[in-house]
């Protein structure tokens, strides 16, 4: 009974353990975007080079349509493949550099900070969102943020999404996700406040998710601790003796039970020179000997090398 109780004990442990998924390693899964862009305050689209940038950029472009006083970000996962629920997330972003820098500012660093996006999706990634696509990537639910400095050029650096993000995540299952970024520390004077200028289609962007685990995944593991706490212990095995039996014309090799060495040697020699008793095939040396066995008294004695349990 002590037994008993202490066995299920330790099985209402494990399955509290199991049903709180802790005991669960969780899957991570990586999603590469399907589109990615950028559009200026005035509302002009780069996503056709899938150009990236933030910020200001005005110190080093000629051009006063495609140098943004405060260009903004967005990028677009597909999450059609994603049935689990998503525990985090983290948004990894390279960083240009370090020939051609993609932070640069004359401050030490910059924040970079992320958004929902309501813009119906089919407007952004055709160009035409225009300046209300442009105030929809910097404002409404903050999903999270870093601080940028000229230490993350030539560099993947992750964004921790929060939980308004990861509530956002899991609503999207099953279809695209977009997310915005701006910079929120840029100043008024025209020069370069910017990061991730200069970016190559081959870049990564990337949407890091860790899954919780399937409920089937929980279940058969609590099945299995159910299985191993209530099946019946084995009965004990006899213990048994190893002979290696042979004759010039034959070569047999059992085991036979302690208390089965009763048997006359001879008698038990059937046809084709087997030998016909108790036991099961074991032991891969052969003992030879013109008679192998032994008068005792009440019977004959095998010869053995091993005993086993």
């Amino acid at each position: 009974m002590p037994q008993n109780a202490a066995c299920a004990t330790t099985l209402i442990a494990l399955l509290i353990v199991l049903l709180d998924g802790s005991f669960v390693s969780a899957e991570t899964l990586v999603i590469s975007d399907t589109d990615r862009g950028s559009y200026t305050e005035m509302g002009f689209s780069q996503q056709s080079e899938r150009s990236y940038i933030v910020g200001d950029h005005r110190g080093t472009c000629a051009s006063v349509i495609a140098c943004p006083v405060d260009g903004r970000n967005f990028f677009v996962f597909d999450l059609s493949s994603i049935s689990q629920a998503i525990e985090s997330a983290r948004l990894a972003l390279f960083v240009p550099g370090p020939v051609l820098p993609g932070y640069k500012s004359p401050d030490p660093s910059e924040n970079y900070e992320l958004h929902d996006v309501v813009t119906p999706l089919s407007t952004l990634l055709n160009g035409t969102g225009g300046v209300a696509a442009w105030n929809d990537l910097g404002s409404g639910v903050v999903y999270g943020s870093r601080t940028m400095t000229a230490t993350d050029n030539g560099t993947i650096v992750e964004i921790t999404l929060n939980s308004s993000a990861i509530n956002a995540l899991n609503a999207a299952r099953g279809r695209l996700f977009a997310l915005g970024g701006s910079l929120t520390t840029l100043d008024t004077i025209p020069n370069d406040e910017y990061t991730f200028r200069f970016a190559t289609d081959l870049d990564i962007t990337q949407l890091r998710l860790t899954l919780v685990p399937e409920p089937s995944t929980l279940i058969l593991l609590a099945t299995a601790a159910i299985g191993l706490f209530t099946r019946k212990p084995r009965p004990s095995q006899k213990c048994v003796r190893l002979f290696w039996i042979g004759f010039t014309s034959i070569s047999t090799q059992q085991t036979m039970p302690i208390n089965s060495i009763n048997t006359d040697c001879h008698s038990a020699l059937a046809p084709g020179g087997s030998l016909l008793l108790a036991g099961s095939f074991a032991g891969s040396h052969r003992w030879t000997n013109s008679n192998p066995c032994r008068s005792i008294s009440g019977g004959h004695e095998f010869p053995f090398l091993q005993r086993y349990c």
